[in-house]
């Protein structure tokens, strides 16, 4: 749950080899689907990795170059490896020299994905498509304060809240994720009995929501039906997923929203 799932996708031919819309994005036959057994969403997110190319040499060979073009999720990891890189380099020299600890480079990911497959996630591209151009733009909009992206310390019970003011020119989102710790499987469960066992895997079970603060109503995050995934995701509460995403796609222009983290049970800290 805390890693980050890679699938892979073909190379973009449309539009001269340019994401525009999701349907630019075909799933890689060879590249396995999700969910998790308890319906959580994997893969994470997808990036290329078929006809990828990388530099390779001659066995024992001094000098040599050339070039390996491959297939694989092999190939599609490591590009997204890549890219956390690069905002990690972005984020030092934006940032005194900080660092992305692992739950902002995965919220980073997810929050600035482009759409793949079914709107939303969905168990061929997780989150979406890696978009390493809006992560970058994103990491800007933090320093000029036109972006809220923070890492948050939560205590159990208590609601950590920020309220602001939609502009109404674009769909207000928000993603949280956390590093949870580690599940345990009950030592009377047999292998058979947990594989498809759908009992959440989650020991954290945080909660994000959109409230507006005129009607009280409150916007729930994305998640998958375990038994039915390859339908699209629904909106509802999600009790398996460390990472969640709510998305407003018409606020009202001017109108305060509160964005709310909760919690169920007690918060455990490993």
């Amino acid at each position: 749950k805390n890693i980050i799932v890679v699938g892979a996708t073909d190379i973009i031919t449309a539009n001269n080899g340019r994401y525009v819309t999701a349907s630019n994005v075909i799933h890689s036959d060879y590249s396995s689907a999700g969910p998790r057994d308890d319906g959580g969403i994997k893969p994470d997110i997808t990036a290329v990795g078929t006809s990828v190319g990388s530099a390779s040499t001659a066995e024992d060979t001094v000098g040599s170059n050339s070039l390996t073009v491959g297939d694989g999720t092999s190939y599609s990891a490591p590009v997204v490896t890549g890219i956390i890189g690069l905002w990690t380099q972005i984020n030092k020299q934006l940032f005194n020299n900080n660092e992305l600890n692992a739950a902002s480079a995965k919220t980073l990911m997810v929050h600035s994905a482009a759409e793949a497959g079914n709107v939303g996630p969905d168990p061929l591209f997780g989150w979406g498509f890696i978009d390493s151009k809006k992560g970058a733009e994103l990491l800007v909009g933090k320093s000029n304060n036109t972006v809220i992206f923070t890492d948050e310390t939560l205590a159990s019970g208590v609601a950590n809240s920020k309220t602001i003011k939609a502009s109404g020119t674009e769909p207000l989102k928000v993603t949280v994720s956390w590093i949870d710790p580690a599940f345990v499987l009950p030592a009377n469960l047999t292998w058979a009995q947990a594989y498809n066992n759908r009992s959440s895997r989650l020991i954290n079970d945080l909660d994000v929501r959109i409230i507006d603060t005129t009607t009280n109503t409150a916007y729930q995050p994305w998640k998958l039906d375990a038994n039915n995934p390859t339908t699209p995701a629904t909106k509802a509460d999600n009790t398996v997923d460390n990472v969640e995403q709510v998305v407003l796609d018409n606020p009202v222009a001017g109108r305060a929203y509160r964005i709310e983290v909760t919690n169920k049970g007690t918060l455990v800290n490993s």
